[in-house]
């Protein structure tokens, strides 16, 4: 279910970039004609959601499922406000603050079903996607550790 859930994220964050390039672009006076590579791009990834969805459907549990289907219906929305007009009940003429609004809602939303999947086993402490957490790849080498991190051995 991992992967399912990893593949379904990849694909809602990828839908939201397209979304938001899309929508500075049909924003800035382009037609739907000069977007149809940004409609190439959602058509794929919608695919690709659709087929995650259908196998958390098969073996994930309802909490699962839900917020999945909450992603899915986020990233409609973010399309048809990017893309006005080429979806049923589109709105290009959608105000920024709406649209930052939706473009949170599906933010929540993806965070939602990462929780979901992580509570079906049992994995709790998350760290936000927004988080700046220090490593050895943000601490220069010639940084000593934090003394209080510390590290567990393997048992045995």
């Amino acid at each position: 279910m991992f992967a399912v859930a990893h593949e379904y994220v990849e694909s809602a964050f990828a839908l939201a970039g397209i979304a938001g390039n899309a929508r500075r672009e049909r924003c800035s006076g382009r037609s739907l004609e000069d977007l149809q590579s940004y409609l190439s791009e959602c058509r794929e990834h919608h695919d690709a959601m659709i087929h995650s969805l259908s196998a958390f459907r098969l073996v994930a549990p309802n909490s699962v499922v839900k917020a999945a289907e909450t992603v899915h219906d986020t990233c409609h929305e973010l399309i048809n406000l990017a893309l006005g007009g080429t979806e049923p009940g589109a709105n290009l003429e959608s105000t920024q603050d709406h649209w930052d609004q939706r473009k949170a809602a599906a933010r929540e939303a993806r965070y939602d079903l990462i929780e979901a999947v992580r509570r079906t086993f049992g994995i709790e402490g998350t760290i936000p996607f927004s988080a700046k957490l220090e490593s050895s790849w943000t601490v220069p080498a010639d940084s000593p550790p934090r003394a209080d991190i510390s590290f567990k051995q393997p048992a045995g």
